[in-house]
């Protein structure tokens, strides 16, 4: 349990301490930064939270996870609430020296127009990010939801959001600080906080540099959504100073950060929430519900012991690896599979009475590895079957060249022909490609299927040519 003062809580403890990824009705999940090591942390629903109404403060069950340092939680606790009104006066302070150097808050552009329209200079990088990632992470979104979804979950992760970033870099300086012994004595808080200011004052100006750094694009118009322009119009924006008093300064550097990462980073962010609450039900024993969505629209919901969150080989895209049955399924009925976190609908940690335990044991995680080992995680899903295919030579030279999504030969017979051991789907998404060059012979069906969709591409490319007919 960890107590928050739940009269000041969402501006003191939680904002100097924690980095939330979100706060919302259904529960509260963020992360606390310790020697470069995050502590992950999970709560129950917020209606079940316990309110002592006489100390005036929240209890709150979490599940921690250390993913490095071991700290010390009682020595956290202690410094946090210690360090917690010192923390707050110090914050108004820098406010306040920020607005006077900027010549107060009067230029600052407080209200949105009614339509609540945004214009946002954007480079055509960014610009083609913003779309090719829409189609990936969320195809059901419009250009301007997907807008706003991204600002909304990416905000409180990003180096862009500069006084939340510094205010994190302090919280762990301190607590570095807090275990540090000088001849077997604490260092005062004086020190402390003089150290921590030096330390951070080259992190400030890089932060600082590096938002105005960001190339001008053309100007790209946006709707904000309602929650979006509580959040980038509040009178009380700490970021003011560092922006110019203009929030689409900051919306800029928010998206240009975002598309200077990776597909793999930006899965990353955008899905943050659903990476947490997997983690957390892995450390924690709990099951996760997840739901699916099949191409006509029809969703369906699966119980998942959770092993964890690993890349496909070309470390593009998250996969959600575990044990698995349909929802309210039996534990023997569950099969090894992998689901790609980008075409989930939903997911969420089952914590009520009576849900059966989300642990693995030893043996079942050594089943897993197994198999990924053998395959791909991307294709953990669907019954192994014996697939024989005849390569060219041309074909076995693709083979060694083609590493996506490459499946591995259990032996390759007299006649030269390719034993695998794999999913008919990976044999057919892997030598779908090879055209002519591979040939499969069992089984019969993916043969089939093969020599249809062939047939289909021939009749396409057979017929005379658009331009043909019309002359």
């Amino acid at each position: 349990h960890i107590l928050i003062k739940h009269m000041r809580w969402s501006k003191s403890l939680f904002s100097s301490c924690m980095h939330l990824s979100r706060l919302k009705a259904a529960g509260l999940s963020g992360f606390v930064q310790g020697s470069g090591s995050p502590v992950l942390l999970y709560s129950i629903p917020i209606a079940e939270l316990t309110v002592n109404e006489h100390e005036k403060y929240f209890i709150v069950p979490v599940y921690m996870v250390f993913t490095g340092l071991l700290w010390d939680f009682c020595s956290f606790h202690g410094t946090m609430l210690q360090t917690e009104k010192r923390l707050e006066k110090r914050q108004e302070t820098r406010r306040m020296s920020d607005r006077k150097k900027e010549g107060g808050r009067s230029g600052m552009v407080l209200e949105l127009n009614p339509e609540q329209k945004q214009r946002v200079n954007l480079s055509l990088h960014a610009q083609e990010i913003l779309e090719a990632d829409r189609e990936q992470f969320a195809p059901h979104l419009t250009k301007n939801g997907f807008f706003n979804e991204l600002l909304y979950r990416f905000a409180p992760q990003a180096g862009a959001s500069i006084s939340q970033t510094l205010e994190r870099r302090r919280q762990t300086i301190l607590l570095q600080l807090e275990s540090l012994r000088i001849q077997k004595k604490r260092l005062n808080p004086e020190t402390a906080e003089a150290v921590t200011d030096a330390l951070l004052s080259p992190v400030r100006k890089e932060l600082e540099m590096k938002a105005a750094s960001y190339p001008k694009g053309t100007s790209v118009l946006f709707r904000l959504s309602n929650r979006n322009s509580v959040l980038f119009y509040d009178p009380d924006w700490p970021d003011a100073a560092f922006y110019r008093n203009k929030p689409a300064r900051y919306m800029k550097a928010l998206i240009e950060e975002y598309a200077s990462h990776t597909q793999y980073q930006r899965e990353a962010f955008y899905f943050n929430e659903w990476i947490s609450y997997a983690e957390a039900a892995a450390a924690a024993g709990k099951l996760l519900r997840i739901t699916t969505q099949n191409p006509r629209g029809e969703e369906t919901s699966w119980d998942l012991r959770v092993y964890g969150i690993l890349p496909n080989e070309a470390g593009i895209f998250h996969y959600l690896v575990g044990r698995c049955v349909l929802k309210g399924g039996l534990k023997s009925e569950e099969n090894i599979a992998s689901f790609r976190l980008s075409r989930l609908v939903d997911v969420r940690i089952l914590s009520s009475s009576g849900i059966r335990s989300g642990s693995l044991s030893s043996s079942e995680k050594k089943e897993i590895e197994e198999k990924i080992a053998h395959g791909r995680v991307q294709f953990l899903i669907g019954e192994k079957q014996e697939c024989v295919v005849r390569l060219t030579q041309k074909g076995k030279q693709m083979y060694k060249a083609i590493q996506y999504m490459k499946p591995l030969p259990s032996e390759i017979d007299e006649e030269g022909n390719y034993h695998f051991e794999c999913s008919t789907y990976q044999i057919l998404q892997y030598f779908y490609r090879f055209g002519g060059q591979a040939q499969v012979l069992q089984p019969q069906s993916l043969r089939e299927l093969l020599r249809e969709e062939y047939r289909k591409a021939y009749e396409a490319y057979g017929r005379e040519s658009p331009e043909s007919d019309n002359e």
